[in-house]
């Protein structure tokens, strides 16, 4: 396959961007998918000319000097089935080169803005593998390790090394699905209150939900996220929410 993007925003030069990809069936249980393409990311308003006000009395203002995202990625990744099809996995190498990064930094005075870095590099293994117990019973486990540096070989901000999850999914009835969902997000570098790097420690949440089909038209669900009530920050200062229901009803029209 190949696609073609032309962006001509009014404010930056036009840009031309492609994605090519190819997939070879090895065996009859074994594919092998490639791709690569580019990117190009125009800085958004809030980051040219945003201004946001903290309770410390310092602030963010954007920069209207802004240039545009550019990048070039590939991937590689190959998938397997085994023991008739009960069994299959899939890894992944995945590698982006960005010029220009957009991203927040803090001032002498503690004052935040956006600028560009010159260069960064994020590259990782993404490997996944589901297993079908039975007609009512599967699992699947997924893990992706990243390594995002910028031109000084620093890690970038708020993207952790590590994320793993692991899902039961489990049907009782043809219309009832129930699943449990381990989440763990690795450390991090983040800034903290003084505008200097800081290690942000690892987390893991337990997060459970339902769904039944009453119909084919009507749907029931819920969702218990953070069931253990862990305390954690997905980014410094940010408090994650503790234990948190959700119950609601979706509808579809035919």
């Amino acid at each position: 396959t190949l696609g073609l993007r032309h962006d001509d925003p009014n404010d930056f030069d036009s840009e031309t961007t492609y994605r090519a990809s190819l997939s070879y069936q090895l065996s009859e249980k074994s594919r092998i998918n490639l791709s690569h393409g580019t990117g190009f990311k125009a800085p958004s308003l809030f980051n040219l000319i945003g201004f946001t006000p903290t309770n410390f009395g310092t602030a963010f203002s954007g920069n209207p000097n802004l240039k545009p995202e550019t990048s070039k990625d590939w991937e590689i990744n190959l998938s397997n089935t085994f023991w008739q099809d009960k069994v299959s996995t899939k890894i992944s190498y995945f590698e982006s080169d960005i010029e220009d990064l957009i991203v927040t930094v803090f001032l002498p005075s503690f004052d935040s803005t956006t600028i560009n870095r010159d260069e960064a590099n994020i590259q990782g293994v993404e490997s996944s593998i589901q297993v079908v117990v039975s007609e009512q019973l599967d699992f699947n486990l997924s893990h992706t390790f990243t390594s995002a540096k910028d031109e000084n070989d620093q890690l970038l901000l708020r993207r952790p090394k590590h994320k793993a999850s692991a899902q039961l999914s489990y049907s009782p009835l043809t219309a009832l699905n129930l699943n449990a969902t381990l989440l763990h997000i690795g450390s991090w570098k983040d800034i903290d209150g003084a505008g200097t790097r800081t290690d942000m420690g690892s987390y893991t949440t337990l997060n459970l939900a339902a769904n039944y089909r009453v119909n084919s038209q009507v749907s029931l669900f819920t969702r218990i996220d953070n069931i253990s009530d862990k305390t954690y920050e997905p980014a410094f200062g940010f408090q994650g929410l503790g234990t948190s229901f959700y119950v609601g009803i979706a509808l579809q029209h035919r």
